[in-house]
């Protein structure tokens, strides 16, 4: 059996803020604990401005530079700006 922090016996816990979280499991006569701590990070927050009307063979330079994130476009590339 299991045993958080918060009460509940679960196999699982969903985190969904910082803190630090504790379980005790129970199997038979052993036990075991551990402690972790959580740390969550805000999302990031992206802006490629507002939508834009663009002529057949036209291109748009998407830029969503974000300092420390990484990026995946929809094609499949991974730099912070995308020639669309």
């Amino acid at each position: 059996t299991y045993l958080w922090q918060d009460g509940s016996s679960s196999a699982t816990f969903d985190v969904t803020a910082s803190g630090t979280y504790s379980v005790d499991v129970f199997l038979g006569t052993c036990a075991a604990s551990d402690v972790i701590n959580v740390t969550v990070q805000p999302a990031p927050v992206v802006d490629l401005g507002p939508d834009q009307a663009v002529c057949t063979g036209d291109q748009v330079l998407l830029d969503a530079t974000t300092p420390g994130a990484s990026f995946l476009w929809q094609d499949g590339s991974t730099a912070a700006t995308l020639l669309a």
